[in-house]
């Protein structure tokens, strides 16, 4: 576990926090390790150098563990995500559910298709969105439902 810090401040937030500096590659065993934060449902916060970072310990655990089988990425990152990841992201995009006059149909989609069992959002500062649909998931109750994480990158 060199390369993990987990802190954990449930009198504050509920939520685990994860900086994450990648040195070499994460094995297998430090995934199951970290599997408690990983199907904890709530808002998690992994802090990170990079995106691709990110991901990597992302995709580390999701083929690792294969116990999540509907998981979604929202981020306007601009790497393509792997077929068998959501692009949340593009999805919303499409039906504009941003715009303010489709507050409802946005709620709508949450309520009657949104079916993941692992999401996380890749924010930065120039996502507005993904702060807004972080707020939206938290407000609607999906973060007791599944595990969201919130990459960010760390300064």
């Amino acid at each position: 576990m060199k390369n993990c810090i987990v802190n954990l401040d449930s009198k504050i937030n509920h939520s685990f926090s994860l900086i994450y500096n990648k040195k070499q590659v994460i094995t297998e065993q430090q995934i199951l390790e970290l599997q408690d934060l990983f199907l904890t449902n709530g808002i998690h916060y992994l802090y990170v150098s990079s995106f691709e970072e990110g991901r990597t310990l992302i995709y580390d655990f999701l083929n690792a563990l294969r116990c999540h089988t509907h998981v979604a990425c929202a981020t306007n990152y601009g790497h393509t995500l792997p077929s068998t990841i959501f692009d949340l992201q593009s999805y919303l995009d499409s039906f504009d559910f941003f715009n303010n006059q489709n507050v409802h149909e946005f709620q709508n989609f949450l309520n009657e298709e949104f079916d993941f069992d692992f999401v996380w959002i890749e924010q930065n500062s120039s996502y507005h969105n993904g702060r807004v649909l972080e707020q939206t998931l938290v407000t609607m109750g999906f973060d007791q439902r599944l595990p969201i994480f919130i990459i960010s990158i760390k300064e």
